[in-house]
């Protein structure tokens, strides 16, 4: 849901800046926002994307499933 929204917004955005002339489009986040921003990449609005910028960002998330942490998270 969150992704399709963040989506939606660089749809818009993307498509008023073509048409304003705005300039670039960077996206940037920070933790999970940086994690959010990353998926952007397999999205079709990627074309409007000029650069991404991501801090400390949770990509890879295999090496949870051996920690306490994945009691909550309950990933396979």
């Amino acid at each position: 849901m969150i992704v399709h929204e963040i989506e939606e917004l660089v749809q818009y955005l993307g498509e008023k800046s073509s048409s304003e002339n705005w300039g670039s489009l960077w996206v940037g986040g920070h933790s999970a926002g940086a994690h959010l921003a990353a998926s952007l990449l397999h999205s079709e609005v990627r074309k409007y994307i000029s650069g991404l910028v991501l801090i400390s960002g949770i990509y890879d998330v295999r090496p949870l499933i051996t920690t306490s942490v994945n009691a909550a998270l309950n990933l396979t």
